[in-house]
């Protein structure tokens, strides 16, 4: 298990050395009030690192996940999304500079394929998905430019406070319960919760370490949904990743952060590919090294809760996150 752990923290490392992300070149409509189930359609192309997972097959390729690109050669999603997948690479694809999802051959949209699919070592799928995360390597580089733009991960800029109520969920999930997905992106305004309500509503099953809450009843993501990124935006206009959608068990209702977090050591040397940011070739056999300075990886992965009642009582509001205090 520790072996896994350092191979995939490896892989992370040189990914968040990267400078330029968080972009959007499009800008997205943020003043939207909507939700994804029969909600608000996001300005084209104005989440340029929001992917599809898709399975390939003889007519194809279906929608099964959305993602997240986080560097030149690397995409990540649920864990959920891939799991018992793992060692089945070519029978996935990873589509950018996606809009319209039942459109084919979009303008701007690039099929690629995937060269190997990395499961969180500390994955768990019962009684519910913990530590819901998965990185899927390219075969070909990501480009990059108006449509398509990496998302940032935390420690990129951990000293950033994060603009109040600028937490969004994007995705092509379902509009209804049981129904059709959307044709095109949609998105969700998601304000944080105090985590006393959580835990209250659902005592035991919140684990504090590796949880933080969030949502808002009538707003949430939905089926085909899972996979997709809870982005923030700093103080300085850059986007970072909050959270990952995970699972539900129905829609249009209360939500919940599952954080979970990951040590990088200085003595995390792994031989696995290195992604430089650039169009350099990686070099499998190569020793990577993480930045010195990166001392800890923390990713929220979104636990979609469907039961929750509106509270009764005024409830403390939540404070709003900084970057420092969410991933020191």
């Amino acid at each position: 298990m520790s072996g896994k752990l350092l191979v995939f923290l490896a892989i992370l490392a040189p990914i968040l050395a990267q400078q330029k992300c968080g972009q959007t070149p499009i800008s997205p409509n943020l003043n939207s009030t909507g939700k994804i189930v029969g909600g608000t359609i996001a300005e084209p192309y104005s989440w340029p690192w929001q992917v599809v997972w898709c399975s390939n097959g003889w007519f194809g390729c279906d929608l099964e996940c959305g993602g997240s690109v986080i560097g030149t050669h690397w995409v990540m999603t649920a864990g959920h999304c891939v799991d018992g997948n793992v060692n089945n690479p070519g029978g996935f694809r990873v589509k950018t500079g996606v809009y319209d999802e039942r459109k084919k051959n979009e303008v701007g949209e690039v099929v690629h394929e995937v060269k190997k699919i990395y499961l969180h070592p500390k994955y768990q799928a019962y009684p519910d998905p913990l530590w819901d995360i998965a990185l899927i390597e390219m075969v070909q580089d990501i480009t990059f430019g108006d449509h398509v733009q990496p998302i940032c991960l935390p420690t990129h800029d951990n000293a950033t406070i994060v603009e109040p109520n600028t937490a969004w969920g994007t995705g092509w999930g379902t509009t209804n319960e049981g129904g059709d997905i959307s044709n095109k992106l949609r998105q969700v305004n998601v304000p944080f919760v105090n985590y006393k309500t959580c835990e209250d509503e659902y005592p035991g099953d919140i684990t504090e370490q590796v949880m933080v809450c969030a949502g808002k009843a009538g707003k949430d993501t939905c089926q085909g949904d899972s996979g997709g990124p809870l982005v923030v935006k700093s103080a300085k206009g850059s986007w970072f990743q909050y959270g990952i959608t995970s699972f539900g068990a129905g829609c249009a209702e209360y939500k919940f952060v599952t954080r979970a977090k990951a040590t990088v050591e200085d003595r995390s040397w792994s031989k696995v590919p290195k992604d430089r940011g650039s169009n350099t070739e990686s070099h499998p056999s190569e020793p990577v090294a993480p930045n010195t300075n990166i001392r800890e990886f923390i990713l929220a992965s979104l636990l979609i809760v469907t039961s929750f009642p509106q509270p009764q009582t005024a409830q403390s509001p939540a404070k709003t996150p900084t970057l420092t205090e969410q991933y020191p």
